[in-house]
């Protein structure tokens, strides 16, 4: 099951930008706006805990179901300018592990790929993916 504690370990340890303090302060100003916009709340929290992920990180974690030992890899290509396509490919990983339905997926990777408002490539267009960025 996704959770705080869960998601603490895919994230490093050491990294004053993207380390787990930063994704703890993200998860708590989106659910807050969450709840004053009226947006889906697991889906909102499911892309704060996943939005930043070090996949080499999260590669690793330690998650119950039955897909946890099958987890290959991942690589990020072009590092941290890329990092929300390979965060947005973990969640799937780990949302489909928990049994969360293809299209509430596809809703929390869109949240993690329009986050980064470096790459104009895919704007928010969902309440929740417009909390998130």
């Amino acid at each position: 099951m996704l959770s705080v504690e869960n998601a603490r370990s895919w994230y490093p340890h050491n990294d004053p930008v993207h380390g787990f303090d930063h994704v703890l302060r993200v998860y708590r100003t989106a659910e807050y706006l969450a709840l004053a916009e009226g947006a889906d709340l697991e889906i909102v929290r499911a892309a704060a805990l996943l939005h930043d992920v070090d996949s080499e990180l999260g590669s690793n974690f330690s998650h119950q179901g039955p897909a946890a030992s099958n987890r290959a890899s991942m690589h990020v290509e072009g590092g941290r300018a890329a990092h929300h396509h390979g965060a947005a490919e973990f969640a799937c990983q780990v949302l489909q592990a928990d049994g969360w339905p293809p299209e509430r997926v596809a809703a929390v990777q869109h949240c993690i790929r329009a986050h980064r408002f470096r790459d104009p490539a895919e704007q928010p267009q969902t309440l929740e993916a417009q909390v998130l960025f």
